[in-house]
């Protein structure tokens, strides 16, 4: 952008300023995705990508099968979309889940989660699985470490796991159908 002022002096400053446009990121491997504005995300197999902020998404963001992206407590915000495709798997860490609405970890424009993907709840505290999990699922995971009465995931009504339901750490509570259970010694039913 250039700007031309004048002061009372009728003398003309002209400034210059140069604004990077927003980048895209493919991740082929593990990393970390930092706060910031991004084009597009890509995460594809073998990566694990952990997001250490929140990040305002202008293209798409998209985890392929394979692809592990664990949001923690940060959300991706923005015009642009975001699809977890099957085989792929996302960490939700937002009490709300994930969510239709401006709220949980995904709040761009558009959202699609596929069916085929991996739901994998590890939030730090109490958790509802949001109105945007569909069902089915083909794998659910609850990971959560809050503390005793604070690591409860709360599932939607009807949700059906057609893989596994693991119950890593926490409780989950819903009334789901699943056709394959493994409760880990710190994990409740």
């Amino acid at each position: 952008y250039t700007v031309t002022a004048t002061d009372a002096s009728t003398q003309a400053y002209v400034v210059t300023v140069t604004v990077a446009a927003p980048v895209d990121v493919v991740f082929d491997t593990s990393g970390n995705l930092g706060a910031g504005t991004y084009n597009n995300i890509t995460v594809n197999s073998p990566s694990i990508v952990t997001v250490s902020g929140d990040v305002a998404v202008i293209g798409c963001v998209t985890v392929n099968s394979g692809g592990t992206l664990l949001m923690g407590g940060f959300t991706f915000t923005g015009p642009g979309c975001f699809a977890l495709n099957s085989g792929g798997t996302l960490g939700i860490g937002s009490a709300a889940g994930i969510a239709s609405g401006a709220e949980g970890n995904i709040q761009t424009a558009t959202r699609a989660f596929d069916p085929g993907a991996t739901y994998l709840y590890n939030g730090t505290a109490s958790q509802f699985a949001g109105n945007a999990l569909p069902s089915p699922v083909a794998n659910l995971t609850i990971a959560n470490t809050g503390g005793p009465g604070n690591d409860k995931v709360t599932g939607n009504p009807g949700q059906a796991v057609m893989g596994l339901l693991k119950v890593q750490q926490g409780t989950y509570a819903s009334a789901s159908d699943y056709v394959d259970v493994q409760i880990d010694p710190v994990g409740t039913l």
